[in-house]
């Protein structure tokens, strides 16, 4: 039978003291009763750990073996407790997050980056995807936090918008509106446009759609491309225009210009589900609304 490690914790004591009555005074117990956990420890494991005189205490062979593997089991059971209580406190642990490239134009990085240096023992596994594809691998519990534009149908999906930002119309630079402070969406009602696929992010494609009924006009679709800067790409080259979040403008892209479609906005949203609300989930998401408040750095 193994000791428990209360009694090891007494062996320990009355091995460094090498004297009852102080290893005694140390572990709150009286004298007897340390004694009598001593004998029976004895007695269980069969062998004398220790020589006893009218003077002295001293290890045994048998003692001084089990001396040295009592301090390991103590210590490593003080780590177990630690990690356990580490991970109730979010510090240890894994979080999985999807994200739409114009996170990282924004809220993304810096919440990134504040909870690595805060939580250093959690793994962040971060993979851009889009709407959709996030959506349904939060649904079915492939991932922990997702930032989409679209809101979550599913009840167990929760969120919060991060981020309010105006559209805009993005033209090739040679355009003839390139050179505009403003548009509106009707102005666009002759081009071809280039849009991510609906299955992707149908909520802010039906949008979209929609806004230009209300301009006027139904829009002639040429492309349809789930990458951003394949979509930015496309029209710089001339193959028509696109409404994408102002933000994606830091991408820098060359031979395209960003112009505000001032009656259009998009949300980008944090989601999470409610049964992946793991303590690691529940501090990634306070570093984020930190990040939103303005109290982590941007």
């Amino acid at each position: 039978m193994v000791p428990e490690l209360r009694v090891l914790r007494y062996f320990v004591a009355v091995a460094e003291e090498l004297h009852f009555g102080r290893a005694a005074e140390r572990m709150l117990v009286t004298q007897p009763a340390l004694s009598r956990q001593i004998a029976e420890l004895e007695a269980q494991l069969g062998v004398p750990l220790l020589v006893r005189t009218s003077r002295s205490v001293r290890l045994s062979d048998a003692g001084a073996a089990l001396l040295v593997e009592a301090r390991r089991a103590l210590a490593q059971a003080e780590r177990a407790v630690e990690a356990a209580h580490r991970a109730g406190r979010g510090e240890v642990g894994r979080v999985r997050v999807g994200f739409l490239a114009s996170a990282c134009n924004s809220v993304l990085p810096p919440a990134v980056a504040v909870f690595r240096a805060r939580y250093p023992t959690v793994t962040l596994d971060l993979e851009g995807l889009l709407d959709g594809e996030q959506l349904r691998r939060l649904a079915e519990g492939e991932l922990d936090v997702g930032f989409v534009r679209a809101a979550p149908g599913d009840p167990a999906l929760l969120s919060e918008v991060v981020l309010c930002e105006p559209l805009a119309a993005v033209l090739p630079a040679d355009h003839r509106l390139a050179g505009a402070a403003t548009l509106e969406l009707s102005a666009l009602a002759d081009e071809a446009f280039i849009l991510w696929p609906r299955a992707e992010a149908a909520e802010s494609y039906d949008t979209l759609l929609s806004a230009c009924r209300q301009a006027g006009f139904s829009p002639r679709i040429a492309l349809h491309l789930v990458d951003a800067s394949a979509i930015l790409g496309m029209v710089a080259a001339g193959l028509g225009v696109s409404v994408l979040a102002h933000s994606y403008k830091v991408l820098g892209r060359e031979g395209v210009r960003f112009v505000p479609l001032p009656a259009l906005t998009s949300s980008l949203r944090v989601v999470w589900s409610l049964d992946q609300l793991t303590p690691p989930v529940r501090r990634f998401l306070d570093v984020v609304r930190e990040v939103v408040a303005g109290d982590g750095p941007r």
